[in-house]
């Protein structure tokens, strides 16, 4: 390593120290939003810094460590200017990024125009985490369209940060590539979209969930009922896909049958 890369790589890390600072300062219990406005703007200009240090490091540092450096300074800036935003703005969407796997979102509102009154903060809502799941693809949807996708308060990079705190596995892998940036939102719920958003998948899913239904060993109200929820909910969402299970008529029967212990049968 050159003295050249060395200075580069002590400014690096003095930067990550100035975000981890900044986020730090956040979670304060009293902020003034005119200051936390200020500090986002020094910190903004600690990101462009960083982006021309980290890009000269590359070019001879390895491929996977650079890589890896840059996913975890973006993942903590963009975590940052997303609860400055929450602070700053009024109207902003806040949630909570603290917990792997969940993100809790309440809109705040501020009474009136120009009035001075104080703003109601609503409670905490949770987009549900989406695997790649095909049975779970239509409640992420509607939940994350309706919370983070169509809310005119959040900035398109920081869509991108509540997208990729909701998913998790395959769904996750499927946009991984994908630089957290404005420009990249769009494209990254496209292509979820377009793989998940399949109505021949999704009822295909539904019919397999129906058929891999646990059968009911023994008599039992509590897994007899859970039986028909879980059945029902299929059903419904089939129906919700323009199909009509109820039409199976013989089929759906001869299936349930092949379910229920003997002693309900006989019933």
């Amino acid at each position: 390593m050159t003295a050249d890369e060395r200075n580069l790589t002590i400014r690096r890390g003095q930067l990550k120290g100035t975000v981890t600072r900044f986020l730090t300062y956040l979670q304060s219990e009293e902020l003034d939003p005119n200051q936390v406005s200020l500090r986002r703007e020094k910190i903004e200009e600690v990101w462009h810094e960083f982006d021309q240090i980290q890009t000269a490091l590359e070019q001879t540092e390895n491929l996977n460590e650079s890589t890896a450096y840059r996913k975890e300074f973006e993942d903590l800036y963009f975590k940052a200017i997303v609860e400055a935003n929450t602070i700053v703005s009024p109207g902003m969407v806040k949630e909570n990024t603290s917990e792997r796997g969940s993100m809790a979102i309440a809109s705040e509102r501020s009474i009136g125009r120009n009035s001075m009154a104080p703003q109601v903060k609503l409670a905490a809502l949770k987009v549900p985490v989406f695997n790649g799941d095909y049975l779970e693809w239509a409640s992420f949807y509607d939940t994350f369209t309706a919370l983070v996708h169509t809310h005119q308060d959040l900035l398109p990079v920081s869509k991108f940060f509540h997208l990729r705190e909701a998913l998790s596995g395959e769904a996750l892998n499927s946009i991984r590539s994908l630089e957290t940036t404005a420009k990249n939102y769009e494209k990254a719920w496209s292509i979820l979209c377009a793989r998940y958003n399949n109505k021949k998948v999704r009822i295909q899913a539904h019919v397999r969930a129906i058929f891999d239904l646990d059968a009911l060993q023994s008599d039992s109200a509590i897994k007899l009922r859970c039986f028909f929820d879980a059945l029902s909910g299929h059903m419904r969402a089939l129906e919700a896909l323009e199909q009509e299970p109820e039409s199976w008529g013989p089929l759906l029967m001869h299936l349930i049958s092949t379910k229920l212990d003997k002693k309900t049968l006989q019933e």
